[in-house]
């Protein structure tokens, strides 16, 4: 009898010793299935030709493919529907797909460096230098018009032609400028005090300037006093109050340097006996 391979369709001759152990399960010898021979039962036929004959090798016998009976430990582990290719089917060889070669990187050239112009150096315009010479000019005339009001009168007595020119620029400008106030370089000669009559009193007295320099005319203070030499009436005389008459416009002038003046005054004190006094002489 014939079976033949339900896969690689390889005719095999078994016999019936051969299908009743393992209920006619056998394996293909040539591509190893395992498959019932049962389901492909055929005789085998007269002639001198199989069918299978082209793909059965008719000089070796030996080696013609056979239904091999599988045993019992091996149906055991196989699947109810095992797969008709146990084994892997192989793939067919491809040739591999060329791996493309990559793309050269295009390096693109670096730009040639632009030559550096250089720029002819403008001539710079010389510097002003008058605004400044005129600010320091204009700050040191400043200066030295303060150090001159400052000491105008120290100015005036160590250069007398100094006077005149700035008096006249004090006068532009709201000021003055005043004789010196040295009430150490003045000096009471002598002075004396007599009663002219009941109710009024003599005053007489020298003041001299010394001075080597012009001064302002000082003014007087004169204080009367009783027997116990306590304060009983006190004056204040100006320049204007004891100047001689024939020197009254000079009140408002100087005291000539190394200079006197004669003072007489009547002092009126109705119902005042005083009986002794000071005399002294300041700057206000």
């Amino acid at each position: 009898m014939l079976t033949r391979c339900p896969h690689c369709q390889t005719a095999f001759r078994i016999t019936h010793e051969q299908l009743i152990p393992r209920q006619g399960r056998v394996r293909c010898g040539a591509c190893y299935l395992v498959f019932s021979a049962l389901d492909s039962l055929s005789d085998e036929p007269t002639g001198a030709a199989m069918p299978v004959a082209e793909v059965l090798p008719e000089q070796q016998e030996e080696v013609v493919p056979v239904a091999l009976v599988v045993p019992e430990e091996a149906l055991q582990v196989l699947d109810p529907e095992p797969n008709p290719w146990p084994f892997p089917k192989p793939e067919r060889l491809t040739e591999p797909e060329p791996i493309p070669e990559p793309e050269p990187e295009t390096i693109e050239p670096e730009p040639e460096p632009e030559p550096e112009v250089w720029d002819e150096p403008e001539e710079e315009a010389p510097p002003r230098r008058w605004p400044w010479a005129l600010g320091i000019v204009l700050l040191l005339l400043l200066g030295a018009g303060q150090l001159i009001y400052q000491f105008r009168v120290e100015l005036a007595v160590l250069m007398p032609e100094l006077r005149a020119p700035l008096t006249a620029t004090c006068e532009a400008l709201g000021c003055t400028v005043p004789y010196p106030h040295r009430p150490e370089l003045m000096a009471i000669e002598s002075s004396d005090l007599a009663p002219a009559d009941n109710e009024r009193l003599h005053l007489t007295a020298n003041l001299r300037n010394r001075a080597p320099f012009a001064q302002a005319y000082p003014h007087l203070e004169l204080t009367l006093t009783d027997t116990a030499d306590a304060p009983m009436l006190r004056k204040v005389l100006t320049p204007a109050d004891y100047l001689p008459a024939a020197q009254s416009g000079r009140s408002a002038a100087f005291f000539a340097p190394r200079d006197e003046v004669a003072v007489s005054l009547q002092l009126e004190t109705p119902g005042l006996s005083a009986v002794g006094y000071r005399l002294y002489l300041f700057y206000p």
